[in-house]
């Protein structure tokens, strides 16, 4: 990804969750897929909150995927600007074994949406409009938070 504009103009009443940019394998739904594909790598079953260390190639029952940067590659995310969502870049459900490149990423007048978990809280830590976020994994310059509350 790079030398991208993102601009939201979504409504602030009415709409949800407002990601710019948003990289890896949510966790919305617990981020299940009950039948993968071959070479998907993710936990076995479903749990709220799964361990990428725990993480495996995936057979053909339910697996919670994620994300690989695999050892010796690299996902570039540079030059990109992003304004207006609620979370300008999101990160969620990425292992990174090789390397993740994330630079000269620009991110203007984050803005508060209507989702309810916004609001109240995911385990009771509400929060507010964001420049970056990431879950599973923490990255320098990002806030970790968990935005699924089930």
């Amino acid at each position: 990804m790079v030398g991208n504009t993102i601009i939201s103009e979504a409504d602030t009443i009415c709409g949800g969750l407002h990601l710019g940019i948003n990289i890896g394998g949510h966790l919305w739904n617990w981020g299940c897929e009950e039948h993968p594909q071959p070479g998907t790598v993710g936990n076995p079953g479903c749990t709220a909150e799964p361990d990428p260390n725990e993480a495996v190639p995936c057979g053909s029952d339910t697996c919670q995927v994620w994300l690989v940067v695999p050892e010796g590659s690299t996902l570039t995310m540079k030059d990109n600007s992003v304004t207006g969502s609620q979370v300008n870049y999101f990160i969620e459900g990425m292992i990174i074994n090789g390397t993740f490149l994330d630079e000269n990423n620009i991110s203007m007048t984050p803005r508060q949406t209507d989702w309810r978990e916004a609001d109240i809280g995911c385990y009771g830590i509400p929060w507010g409009p964001l420049d970056k976020a990431a879950h599973h994994p923490s990255l320098p310059g990002y806030v970790d938070l968990i935005f699924h509350c089930y």
